[in-house]
């Protein structure tokens, strides 16, 4: 494997060249990045249907699904700085939001079953991003998981998801709003 990589793309420039500044006021069109596992751990089941509904409901913007199994360091960087709000399942995948320009917005997903809010939340705060979880559990009447057992909420880690259409276009509004009041406010 031969490594490959020009200075004015590399994960540090590309943060210093982001966080500089991405000059949009609100009405230009934002980019809507909507992450998805392809496994079969922690899958939106769903994630055809959402891109579709988003694609519907805010056509102003770009909306995209991506996957990132094959896609390499670089280019999971070169997207989240193109990035002004990201949905994606909890996971691993979310550590690259600190290479979202400043104001972006992340709405974090969490499966039934398993919940903990505030673990991207610290890395979205001193990234000067404004984050937001939601805990998408297939029965209501289900407590939230952090007064559930320890092994429970272990066993849980990799179930599956699939989000209501209807919340997800209000969620994702939500975010874009928090994410233009921030852009305002800078």
């Amino acid at each position: 494997m031969t490594n490959q990589s020009s200075s004015s793309s590399s994960p540090s420039n590309l943060l210093k060249k982001e966080k500089k500044g991405h000059d949009q006021n609100k009405d230009e069109s934002l980019q809507i990045t909507f992450i998805n596992r392809g496994g079969q751990k922690r899958s939106i089941l769903n994630a055809d249907g959402i891109l579709t509904t988003l694609q519907e409901a805010f056509p102003q913007h770009q909306v995209v699904l991506q996957y990132f199994e094959d896609s390499s360091f670089e280019e999971q960087i070169e997207l989240y700085s193109q990035s002004d709000v990201v949905i994606a399942p909890h996971g691993a995948q979310l550590t690259g939001i600190m290479f979202m320009p400043p104001c972006g917005a992340v709405l974090e997903l969490f499966p039934h079953l398993y919940h903990t809010p505030y673990f991207f939340s610290s890395l979205a705060n001193i990234s000067g991003l404004v984050h937001a979880s939601w805990y998408v559990s297939i029965d209501s009447e289900v407590p939230l998981p952090n007064s559930l057992d320890i092994h429970t909420r272990l066993n849980s880690t990799m179930n599956n998801i699939c989000p209501t259409l209807n919340r997800v276009v209000s969620n994702v509004n939500e975010m874009i709003q928090r994410h233009q009041k921030c852009r305002m406010n800078k």
